[in-house]
C-alpha cells in the first residue's frame, strides 16, 4: 500500500513484467479498458502516472507506461503498446518491457516468444508519480471499482524492477513456458 514503491520503475530504472494468463471475452464497462493491472497514479489535479496491461473489447492486448505529462488515454506520452488478439480458453505468456534511462526509452510488449511483438519510443517523466500496485484492475479506483477489471485468468504475476537484457528475456520466457506448456522455447 505504499504510493511510492513503484515510482522509480518509470522515472528511470526502468521495469520488466511477465504474467502466464487466459483472457475470456472481456465484458468490461468502459469501452476498450479491461486491465489486469495497473499503478496509474491518477490525483487531483495530476495526470494518470505509471504502468498498465488489458485488452479491448475484442480481446487485443495492450499495454503501455504513462508520464502524467500530459492527460489522454492514449498519446505520445500515454503509448499504446498493441498485442495480438487473444483466443479464448488459451494461456499465453505475455511480458512488458521499459527500457532504463532519462529521455526517451523503448517499451516493448511479449507474446509466447523472447522476440519483441511491438515495441513504441517513451519519454520518460523523472517527477512521475504512480500509485499502489493492483492486479486484475488498472489502479485502486476506489472511486469506481469493477469499471475497468478484466475477466480471465492469472496463473501468476513476475515484476522486475529493471530493464532486462535480452538474454535474460528468452531464459524467464523459456522457463515459464517449460513449468506451464511443458515446451521449453529455443528463441
Amino acid at each position: 500500500m505504499d504510493e511510492d514503491a513503484f515510482d522509480h520503475l518509470i522515472t528511470g530504472s526502468g521495469y520488466t513484467w511477465f504474467t502466464v494468463m487466459n483472457a475470456y471475452a472481456q465484458v468490461g464497462k468502459l469501452k476498450d479498458v479491461s486491465v489486469f493491472f495497473g499503478n496509474l497514479g491518477c490525483h487531483p489535479g495530476r495526470h494518470c502516472e505509471g504502468f498498465w496491461a488489458g485488452f479491448e473489447d475484442d480481446s487485443d492486448l495492450w499495454t503501455g507506461p504513462r508520464n502524467g505529462m500530459t492527460f489522454g488515454r492514449y498519446n505520445t506520452d500515454n503509448p499504446k503498446l498493441m498485442g495480438p488478439r487473444f483466443e479464448e480458453n488459451k494461456y499465453y505468456v505475455v511480458a512488458g518491457r521499459l527500457a532504463s534511462g532519462t529521455g526517451t526509452v523503448i517499451t516493448d510488449v511479449f507474446v509466447d516468444s523472447a522476440v519483441p511483438y511491438g515495441s513504441v519510443e517513451f519519454p520518460v517523466n523523472p517527477k512521475a508519480d504512480a500509485s499502489v500496485m493492483a492486479i486484475g484492475t488498472e489502479r485502486d479506483a476506489w472511486q469506481h471499482p469493477g469499471q475497468e477489471s478484466f475477466d480471465g485468468e492469472l496463473v501468476r504475476m513476475l515484476f522486475y524492477e529493471r530493464s532486462l537484457s535480452d538474454e535474460e528475456m528468452v531464459k524467464t520466457m523459456a522457463i515459464l513456458k517449460k513449468i506451464y506448456f511443458d515446451t521449453a522455447s529455443t528463441e
